[in-house]
């Protein structure tokens, strides 16, 4: 395993327990990304599906109903902590028609031309190397199969993912770098035409491409900062190296009232409506 997939495969292994407290949140404000992702994938009864990077069970458990007892869907992910928590959702839910497996997107050990349809939610952008990542995919498509992918849109769309880096710049005693274009990162492939280019190169046609508006919604500012606040130290911890303890606690509050102020910009009639935007893209082997 070359360093860069190992970094991702250790950044999901350490971040499960974190992302999974907060899991069913996360998947409220994504409901309609599942959604499209799976129409525009062509989930039906009866077929082989192959969730790519299914984490902690989604859009594995969205499909399973879909595809029924007359079809198989395999779930698989490269970090084993993750797919603990899809393991559980299997067992919780009687999934009797899925599998699960640990495996990157990079070097998928399943038969060629076994899968009918390959769905990948928010996992794409991570691959270190997605033009790999998609012929691997393709290998593992039937002729006329179909693949699937929600990604996140371009930073101006999606202030959920911005506000707090923008906040935690000032508070930075080195400039972060610049992105590389191709780097893995959440917002890597929301570019213009970016989405279109790799599967294009990796082999697809008949594209079809739908950006999917969201909106991640809180009771209130206090409420969403109250939510913040749990783990606040801990993420200032790891954005801001070198910051001893003291100092932390002395730029807590101050972040705290500077990301108060960002998000008034986004309350409607009292609750925090926090606007976000994806990107679904299919395309056919």
């Amino acid at each position: 395993m070359d360093e860069r997939k190992a970094n991702v495969r250790q950044d999901w292994e350490t971040n499960a327990a974190r992302w999974r407290r907060r899991e069913r949140q996360t998947l409220e404000f994504t409901r309609p990304v599942t959604a499209a992702l799976l129409r525009l994938a062509g989930v039906r009864s009866g077929i082989r599906l192959l969730d790519v990077a299914c984490g902690s069970g989604d859009p594995m458990t969205s499909a399973a109903p879909l595809v029924g007892y007359d079809g198989l869907v395999v779930a698989v992910d490269l970090a084993g902590a993750m797919l603990a928590g899809a393991r559980e959702k299997v067992i919780a839910g009687r999934l009797r028609n899925v599998r699960l497996a640990q495996m990157g997107s990079e070097s998928l050990a399943v038969r060629p031309a076994s899968f009918d349809v390959v769905p990948c939610r928010f996992g794409m952008m991570f691959c270190p190397n997605p033009l790999q990542a998609l012929g691997e995919i393709r290998s593992a498509l039937i002729p006329g199969g179909r693949f699937a992918t929600a990604v996140w849109a371009e930073p101006a769309r999606n202030p959920y993912f911005t506000i707090m880096p923008r906040i935690l710049r000032s508070y930075m005693r080195e400039a972060p770098p610049t992105p590389r274009p191709g780097v893995p990162s959440p917002l890597s492939w929301g570019g213009q035409g970016v989405v279109e280019d790799l599967l294009t190169t990796a082999g697809f046609s008949e594209l079809m491409i739908e950006k999917v508006p969201l909106s991640f919604n809180h009771e209130s500012v206090e409420s969403y900062i109250a939510d913040w606040r749990v783990e606040g130290i801990q993420e200032l911890d790891r954005q801001l190296p070198g910051r001893s303890p003291a100092e932390l606690a002395e730029i807590m509050p101050k972040v705290e009232e500077a990301l108060r102020r960002e998000l008034n910009a986004y309350v409607r009639d009292g609750r925090l409506e926090l606007p976000a935007e994806a990107i679904c893209a299919a395309g056919r082997t």
